[in-house]
């Protein structure tokens, strides 16, 4: 299968939205919106969401090619297209998408490339609806969830990044699918796995690693919490998010989670560690007779 033009990357263009489940007593609201690193034209994020194959699913999902490789752009967006067409055609656990989204772009190209990868099924078909992920890597979501006592925004669930230890001889080297030196890094089976119940009013932010490396936790909290109060849509959302990382990242002066991080590890840290590609995608759970606005994807 060839790589589907519906699978979004990471060009810098119009993010998109759409309503997913309207008949549903839940239905979810999707938008995303992606910007290459500042010095790339293109870069090796790609992603993308559907419906699934009922009324009252979305799946959604991201991938993060790792740099080194000579091949990570067109291995993830071949990951990301093999992932949305195994969910448009019925299938509904994660890990299993990922499993053979993994297999599928395996088999089709002798080029070396890596990806890490995290997908999320979203189902409103019962009374409380529910989230399914598997994560693969630094590509991660969080579920933000109002407070009951105060309304304040704060974080239901953040699912967590893997990183592979600095003593099993790797520095800074995310779980990832593909090869390196003719050997398999990690492959599906050792991707983390969850499931939670969604309420009305929750709001999934799923990204790659140029969001959260930009980032820190208050900020994104202030940012979605900003753009929820001033009405924004799922698709305003994200493109909120992904300019701010943006323009953090090049912030000369700035500690993000990023440069923390490396110097943590005793390691050199210079501001521009931040900036990378950045990709998200903004999933809102909607309770019946909710309003929203969306645009075509």
């Amino acid at each position: 299968m060839s790589v589907k033009s519906t699978v979004r990357r990471a060009l810098g263009k119009g993010a998109s939205a759409v309503l997913f489940g309207r008949r549903a007593t839940h239905s979810f609201e999707v938008g995303s919106a992606n910007r290459p690193h500042p010095r790339k034209v293109s870069g090796e994020d790609a992603h993308f969401f559907s419906q699934g194959h009922v009324a009252g699913m979305a799946a959604l999902g991201v991938a993060d090619g790792v740099g080194g490789a000579a091949d990570s752009a067109w291995y993830s967006a071949n990951l990301m297209a093999h992932a949305e067409a195994l969910s448009e055609s019925g299938l509904d656990d994660p890990k299993e998408i990922i499993t053979q989204a993994w297999r599928l772009a395996h088999s089709q190209h002798a080029l070396d490339g890596r990806s890490t990868m995290c997908v999320l099924v979203l189902d409103a078909r019962r009374q409380t609806p529910i989230l399914r992920a598997a994560n693969l890597g630094d590509s991660t979501f969080w579920v933000l969830r109002p407070r009951p006592e105060s309304g304040r925004l704060g974080i239901a669930l953040k699912m967590r990044q893997q990183q592979h230890a600095a003593d099993e001889g790797y520095s800074n080297c995310p779980y990832q699918l593909g090869r390196l030196e003719n050997e398999e890094i990690n492959t599906p089976a050792d991707a983390d796995t969850g499931i939670m119940q969604l309420r009305a009013g929750d709001t999934v932010v799923l990204a790659t690693d140029g969001l959260w490396d930009a980032m820190h936790t208050l900020e994104i909290l202030e940012a979605v919490a900003g753009g929820l109060k001033r009405g924004y849509c799922a698709r305003e959302l994200a493109r909120n998010l992904v300019d701010m990382a943006t323009e953090l990242s090049q912030d000369p002066l700035r500690s993000s989670p990023a440069v923390e991080a490396m110097a943590r590890q005793g390691l050199v840290a210079r501001p521009r560690e931040a900036q990378d590609d950045v990709t998200v995608v903004v999933a809102r759970v909607l309770g019946s007779g909710s309003g929203s606005k969306s645009g075509a994807p």
